[in-house]
């Protein structure tokens, strides 16, 4: 059997430009990857701080704000409607309840008058 000698003819210089650019081209990457990651991170922080304002915006409305539920909005509805019967006068004199909101240490209680009639929409219990 035949031995073939091969060989060839490597330029030093040029090999350590190859690596060199490879190791570039690595290092940029990592640098890209990890700017992301960043962002990401900076996202995730930034979704998490928003999230925690918000909360402490609706705590800060339900201690000052005041509001009815579904159901008393249902509750006024209805007994509205009893009073004014079929034909509402509201669309020709702008009759409306008035609600009275009343804040205690304890409780809030909710009542609402219309055209002489009183109605409690949340007592203090």
């Amino acid at each position: 059997m035949k031995k073939y000698n091969i060989y060839w003819e490597v330029d030093p210089n040029r090999v350590v430009e190859d690596l060199r650019e490879y190791i570039e081209n690595k290092v940029n990457t990592e640098k890209i990857l990890r700017n992301r990651i960043k962002e990401l991170q900076d996202d995730a922080f930034k979704d998490n701080t928003i999230s925690k304002l918000k909360k402490e915006i609706d705590d800060l409305r339900s201690r000052t704000s005041y509001y009815l539920t579904e159901e008393e909005q249902k509750k006024l509805y209805e007994w509205e409607k009893k009073i004014s019967g079929p034909y509402p006068m509201k669309a020709t004199i702008s009759v409306s309840p008035s609600i009275t909101f009343t804040p205690t240490s304890i409780g809030m209680s909710v009542t609402a008058e219309y055209m002489g009639n009183k109605l409690i929409l949340r007592e203090i219990d």
